[in-house]
């Protein structure tokens, strides 16, 4: 161990005896505190490895670290033989050692002399200290700068196992520890992996996080910019998904990563970040083509990912959540100066063009169809180019469309466009199609140029055909006989030829509504009316006195008393009979000496009951 690489307290303990076939072997616990980078930098991470090494058969686990002063990012357990590293056998002497190891990751706030205490070893059965407690001293240094980053030492590996290869057991060792791993393959000037230097466009996290970034953060309209993701996570053994893709919306992209074919990211790449060791790895690319001017905005990703914290073999499985931050692009308009008229916004070049007919001679009246293909940046399939121009003689329309993307230039990706257009002669001879000129705009230069393409000439064979003559009129099999052989020449009226009878046949419906709920109610007045008319006929006083004379006058005798007496006994429910105790008693005297003794006179007592009900009436 090379003291400018790392500082280490070695404490030493002796034990009892071991006997073993040779003789007397002592058990040795060696407790070392490692410092990395040996004078850290505040406020940014680094890393204490806390190693265990025991010779000889003992159960020991060491103490647990304090760091007064400082923050703990990743707070580790204190090593302990129950996770044994087996570091190579003795000879006839039957000594052994084991190893194990924690690694911590701290930050200072400031600037100046910090101590690390809680350094030794204890027995776990017992409780006994079998290393005698310590401390270390971490001298840390002012940020320079800029926040420029310090490079981090390389660890040095462990040493490899008696009788087997360097690496071996697969996993067993951390990052940077024991045996080293090959690095990811990093091409020079690649352009996917991450900038170096100061973290951007990212919320650093030392447990993961997301970062984004475009190439090209003030495109023109059409013009590419590439979106790229790295997941950056503390550990080379991941597995990762994209929870939640970007929002990309007025934009056209084209995925430049299968998604099928990657099960986390495409290419990995090593990066110290804060002075820690991570991995980025490209988890999506994607070209996009803004289709308006302005100002928008990427949405931010979200990465769920799971990984082996320290190592393979003996480390601890950590899943997160990451979420990225969203990107903002400024999209430029073409300039307005020197714009072609026809020129149509998103169109990029430089533009190929070529056009062909699906045959050059037809005949008079039939379609050949004219294909224009047009490869240039961009999405064209979103554009388009201008039509043809017109040609006398002949009878244009539009065709079929078809677009592909060629991602094999993942910088620049192009567009490959296949418009038809169905061309009609209308007389025979040689018709020249003309030359279309496509304008395009050049955002490398910021110039305007035009791609010119000669268009085939069509021949029209045959004589033009006679657009009035119907050659089926002799047929009288299919000819066309009208529906009415005396159609009426009357001018046909409309009815709504006025406002009023437009708001007349409006208001119809619910004024016959209206109509119809004023008979309803207007013939429930009348019931009500006639039964309470038939109810005053049947309990008024003055009414059955009435039908009484009636009655006697039409010679009904039994009728006319009977109705008297019912006169008689609703008056006295009715009116105050005090005042007329005469009248009352003459009128009843007379009605029970008919009702009951069947003598007497009935027209007097009809006369008497008429009497008192009209005093009674007449006092009321």
């Amino acid at each position: 161990m090379r003291p400018s690489l790392r500082r280490a307290l070695c404490l030493t303990a002796t034990t009892a005896s071991l006997a073993t076939m040779a003789g007397e072997a002592r058990a040795e616990v060696r407790v070392t505190v490692s410092v990395m980078p040996p004078q850290p930098v505040a406020g940014q991470p680094f890393h204490v490895v806390y190693s265990l090494q025991v010779r000889n058969d003992r159960m020991v686990q060491a103490t647990q670290l304090q760091f007064p002063g400082m923050r703990v990012l990743a707070n580790a357990a204190p090593p302990s033989t129950a996770n044994m590293m087996i570091g190579g056998f003795g000879a006839m002497g039957g000594m052994f050692s084991v190893q194990s190891s924690a690694e911590y990751i701290v930050v200072a706030p400031r600037a100046g002399r910090f101590t690390i205490t809680g350094i030794g070893a204890v027995d776990p059965q017992t409780g006994q200290a079998v290393g005698r407690s310590s401390t270390q001293t971490v001298t840390v240094t002012a940020a320079p700068p800029g926040g420029a980053q310090v490079a981090q030492p390389a660890m040095p590996a462990q040493p490899a196992m008696p009788g087997f290869p360097m690496g071996f057991p697969p996993g067993l060792f951390p990052p940077g520890m024991g045996a080293p791993e090959p690095p990811p393959p990093v091409t020079e000037n690649d352009p996917d992996a991450p900038p170096t230097g100061q973290i951007t466009s990212a919320q650093y996290d030392p447990a993961g996080f997301v970062r984004v970034s475009v190439d090209n953060p003030t495109p023109y309209v059409g013009q590419q910019t590439t979106l790229r993701i790295w997941l950056y996570v503390p550990s080379s053994e991941v597995a990762c998904d994209v929870q939640h893709e970007p929002q990309l919306t007025g934009f056209w992209n084209e995925q430049l990563i299968d998604r099928t074919q990657v099960r986390c990211a495409r290419q990995w790449f090593r990066q110290n970040v804060g002075q820690r060791e991570m991995y980025a790895g490209l988890v999506r690319k994607v070209a996009l083509f803004p289709t308006r001017a302005g100002r928008m905005e990427v949405g931010a990703p979200e990465v769920v990912a799971e990984y082996i914290e320290n190592d393979g073999f003996l480390g601890q499985r950590r899943q997160i959540t990451a979420r990225g931050p969203s990107v903002v692009v400024d999209v430029r308009e073409p300039p307005t100066e020197g714009r072609p008229a026809n020129y149509v916004p998103g169109l990029l070049g430089p533009l190929l063009l070529s056009a062909e007919l699906d045959r050059a001679t037809v005949a008079t009246g039939e379609t050949a169809t004219l294909r224009l293909r047009v490869t240039g940046n961009g999405y064209l399939g979103a554009v388009g180019i201008p039509a043809p121009p017109a040609v006398d003689g002949i009878r244009a329309h539009d065709g079929a469309s078809h677009h592909e993307v060629d991602p094999s230039d993942e910088r620049n990706v192009r567009g490959i466009l296949t418009s038809e257009y169905l061309m009609v002669p209308e007389r025979p001879g040689a018709h020249a199609l003309g030359t279309l000129t496509v304008p395009w705009f050049d955002p490398n230069e910021g110039r305007y140029h035009t791609s010119t393409v000669q268009l085939p000439t069509l021949t029209a064979t045959g004589p033009a055909p006679e657009r009035d003559a119907d050659e089926r009129r002799e047929d009288p099999t299919i000819a066309l006989e009208p529906l009415e052989p005396s159609p009426s020449l009357t001018a046909h009226r409309p009815f709504f030829t006025s406002g009023a009878r437009v708001w007349g046949v409006i208001a119809l419906p619910p004024l016959s509504l209206l109509a119809l709920g004023l008979a309803r109610s207007l013939a429930r007045w009348q019931r009500t009316r006639a039964s309470k008319r038939d109810e005053a006929l049947r309990n008024d006083p003055v009414s059955l006195s009435a039908q009484a004379d009636a009655a006697l006058a039409a010679g009904d005798t039994a009728r006319a008393v009977d109705l008297a007496g019912r006169a008689l006994e609703r008056a006295k429910r009715e009116y105050d009979t005090a005042a007329h105790t005469t009248l009352l008693r003459e009128a009843t005297d007379a009605c029970d000496a008919l009702r009951f003794g069947g003598a007497g006179d009935a027209r007097a007592a009809v006369e008497k009951v008429r009497a008192l009900v009209r005093a009674l009436e007449e006092a009321s």
